[in-house]
């Protein structure tokens, strides 16, 4: 008798366990997300951006989730690489879209990626920040207002370069590589600079491979006798015809990089040979959030890998994403476009990064808001453009990056 008293008290006991083990699976679901895409290339020419710009992004997101989240819920970032190469981003942001859902693309890096992944998130309906792209081409894509970017377009780049080095040469060169960007930026500083004044251009492939030869590219470009040098590449290619050029007992004197080569990656990779480089880049934000961002990233992630420029670009990607979220009160696409301007544009109280529950409490409140990015002014136009448009002329020595002086 006491046996099966004994029994049946245990099967009871088990009985309760199960049906509260059960109960408190279904009061506890798993954890729900605003799902966002990260496409960045950790491969190819561009390949390891994702330690700088990924990490940025990251750091914003945490900054978020770490003050309650959006809507009650956490941003998860969905990565993926884009390789450095159009094909391979378009087909990262399918897969985001299609398997993770997510409801916003930060990316594509190079502008070919950028433009690549545009056509795809707009037939999804789904927003797109590019933070690298620079490309003119990406100003005016048909997209319904779906495609914005932090960094400024290249007809502006292209035009304060030349604007500088007129007066100081009468012809130019260019070495460029063969895709949007740099036909973009190539054609922009072309027209500024003067038609007549251009001997030469000399376009090399996008992802080279180890064998192509930058030689040829260099001998066909100083054959011409040009009085200074564009070359319009990305960091590992770039730092190949700068090495080259070294090898070839040739020196960097008149030749200017574009804005791509400012990166801690080319200095590695060009070494010494890259000393007395000039190059133009936009000015970098030394404002409040710029410092802020700088001393959260480098608590985090060191400062081996902090990129204040590109860095900040993708920064300021995930806060306009999470700011326009909260301004719509809720996280679909269409509301997300919609408030990005509201958010970013005068009026409103001027917000700085890290500044997040300031910001939540004036757009609870029903107030507007201003920010102001760690790369600079977010302003956009119509077209989902920045219209900060400063520049700097940069020198490496010892190399470093040196600032030379300000251009617009």
């Amino acid at each position: 008798m006491k046996r099966k008293i004994y029994f049946s008290v245990v099967i009871l006991f088990l009985s309760l366990f199960i049906m509260g083990t059960s109960c408190n699976n279904n009061t506890s679901p798993d954890k729900e997300y605003i799902k966002i895409g990260l496409l960045l290339p950790q491969t190819g020419d561009l390949g390891g951006d994702d330690q700088y710009m990924g990490n940025a992004a990251r750091l914003a997101a945490s900054e978020i989730n770490d003050v309650g989240g959006l809507l009650d819920k956490e941003i998860k970032l969905i990565f993926k690489d884009t390789g450095t190469d159009s094909a391979k981003a378009a087909t990262a942001a399918t897969k985001v879209i299609s398997e993770d859902h997510v409801i916003a693309i930060i990316g594509g890096d190079a502008s070919s990626e950028a433009l690549a992944i545009a056509p795809v998130a707009i037939s999804n309906n789904v927003v797109q920040i590019a933070v690298g792209a620079t490309s003119p081409e990406y100003t005016n894509l048909d997209d319904n207002n779906y495609c914005w970017r932090t960094p400024p377009s290249d007809a502006f780049q292209g035009k304060a370069l030349a604007k500088y080095l007129k007066p100081k040469y009468s012809t130019a060169g260019i070495i460029y590589i063969d895709n949007s960007y740099g036909k973009g930026l190539k054609n922009a500083f072309k027209t500024a600079f003067g038609l007549d004044k251009i001997l030469i251009e000399v376009a090399f492939p996008e992802n080279p491979g180890t064998g192509f030869s930058y030689k040829l590219v260099i001998d066909s470009v100083l054959a011409t006798n040009p009085d200074m040098v564009f070359v319009i590449a990305y960091y590992k290619s770039g730092a190949s015809i700068i090495n080259t050029l070294i090898t070839e007992n040739h020196t960097t004197d008149n030749w200017y990089g574009s804005e791509a080569l400012k990166n801690n990656d080319f200095l590695t990779e060009a070494g010494n040979s890259a000393n007395g480089l000039n190059g133009v880049a936009p000015l970098i934000s030394a404002g409040k959030s710029a410092n802020f961002f700088r001393t959260n990233f480098i608590n985090i992630y060191g400062e081996q890998t902090f990129d204040a420029l590109w860095g900040g670009y993708t920064y300021d990607a995930m806060a306009l994403l999470g700011l326009a979220i909260k301004k719509a009160g809720e996280y679909t696409p269409n509301a997300i476009k919609n408030a990005l301007s509201e958010i970013s544009n005068p009026p409103g109280d001027t917000i700085y990064a890290g500044e997040w529950e300031k910001a939540f409490n004036i757009l609870d409140n029903g107030g507007e808001i201003n920010y102001q990015g760690a790369s600079g002014d977010i302003d956009f136009d119509q077209n989902g453009d920045v219209t900060d448009t400063r520049y700097e002329i940069w020198e490496i020595q010892n190399e470093e990056f040196v600032h030379v002086e300000d251009i617009k």
